[in-house]
């Protein structure tokens, strides 16, 4: 079976394969169908549609969707642009005058392959816009366009219809893209059932308003792995680096080399799962060091009060890694001297924590993990991609 000339760019999410059934359920004859009717529709000259498509500029985001709209005889509603501005915001796409990552090939002009996906390059803006109205009008997506065609619709109602799982728009494949596009270079390899918990409970603590919208740097603590290794890894998800991957101790009451036991109670010395928000920095007894608070209610809301906070330690080494353990801390998650200040400098300010060990009872009742995101909210807040972000 030939594959149809027409899919829908996965875009961030990266699963073309989502359509494979579909495309192979389409016969050589509608493929060559189509391809004739796609070809006539490029071509053909729109002598009376001339001034209103000079009244739209489709350089610009906003008159592409607008252009769009129209291309495909919907009337435009701000509900409506606002979904197309959440589509778009989720292909992140980089391909040449292709916003929505269209992988239709318009006949008689030079496109060219993007990626693997079949995701193209377009020579011009007009025949990405082209591309794309082609793919929404290809028979795959007539639910969507069944609800863009109701005045009346929300752009939540869209974001929600089963059709678009097709294309990638759930928190599952948001994740998966998440942590594809991670370079960890020389860096340990953070699990990615760990990653997908962490960014779930980032993407509900930034929804929620918890988190400044630009704090795009999350933390993330493994203690399932043993405290000689490297545990705690601080992801840059605008540049899709690691910053630093170290060294990070449990409390004292939490376990030996493996932390075991967890406390929300002052005293207990053990260490408190959860998702955290850094605050501001403070010099105590182990120098500079950086307040958190604890945002799981039940688990690590008594940060403050048990003064749990991130510092530097002597007993925090490699050498004494190299032991089988390094030393334990009254429960603050506790990193070596050498790193504390560039770490503080890092993840000050407002952004993510996460403490993560595989303990049912967190698991099952973290709001931040458990709560479900509106999903039309999902693009508005994902981390937007190449901006700079100064390390220290």
């Amino acid at each position: 079976m030939r594959k149809v000339i027409v899919t829908l760019g996965m875009g961030i999410a990266g699963l073309t394969a989502c359509k494979t059934n579909i495309e192979h359920a389409k016969s050589a004859a509608a493929e060559k169908a189509y391809v004739a009717k796609a070809s006539k529709k490029y071509h053909k000259k729109k002598s009376d549609g001339a001034e209103a498509e000079s009244e739209i500029d489709i350089n610009t985001d906003l008159g592409f969707y607008r252009a769009m709209l129209r291309d495909l005889d919907i009337r435009e509603t701000p509900e409506k642009i606002k979904f197309l501005h959440a589509w778009q915001q989720r292909e992140d796409s980089t391909a040449q005058n292709n916003p929505f990552n269209a992988t239709a090939h318009i006949p008689g002009t030079k496109d060219s392959n993007y990626n693997t996906g079949g995701v193209r390059n377009y020579p011009t803006r007009q025949t990405g816009l082209d591309a794309t109205v082609a793919m929404l009008r290809s028979g795959h997506f007539k639910e969507i366009l069944s609800f863009l065609k109701k005045d009346n619709v929300t752009a939540n109602e869209i974001t929600h219809a089963k059709a678009l799982k097709n294309w990638g728009t759930g928190l599952d494949e948001l994740v998966q893209s998440a942590y594809n596009k991670i370079n960890f270079n020389t860096a340990a390899k953070l699990s990615y059932d760990v990653f997908k918990k962490a960014y779930t409970g980032y993407m509900n603590l930034k929804a929620a308003g918890k988190v400044p919208s630009k704090k795009d740097i999350l933390t993330v603590v493994d203690f399932s792995q043993r405290s000689s290794e490297k545990r705690l890894w601080v992801i840059d998800l605008n540049n899709n680096k690691i910053v630093f991957n170290d060294l990070v101790a449990h409390g004292q009451g939490s376990g030996d080399a493996m932390a075991t036991k967890f406390s929300n109670t002052n005293e207990s010395h053990q260490s408190s799962l959860g998702f955290y928000v850094t605050d501001d920095t403070y010099i105590g007894k182990h120098g500079r060091s950086l307040r958190v608070n604890g945002m799981d209610q039940g688990f690590n809301h008594s940060a403050r009060s048990r003064a749990v906070v991130v510092h530097g330690a002597k007993y925090v080494n490699a050498a004494r890694a190299a032991s089988g353990s390094i030393g334990r801390s009254w429960g603050c998650p506790a990193v070596s001297d050498a790193l504390i200040q560039p770490l503080i400098n890092t993840i000050q300010g407002g952004t993510v924590l996460f403490l993560y060990a595989p303990q049912e009872d967190y698991l099952k009742h973290s709001a931040w993990l458990n709560k479900k995101l509106d999903e039309g909210k999902l693009a508005m807040h994902a981390p937007a991609q190449g901006s700079s972000v100064a390390y220290a």
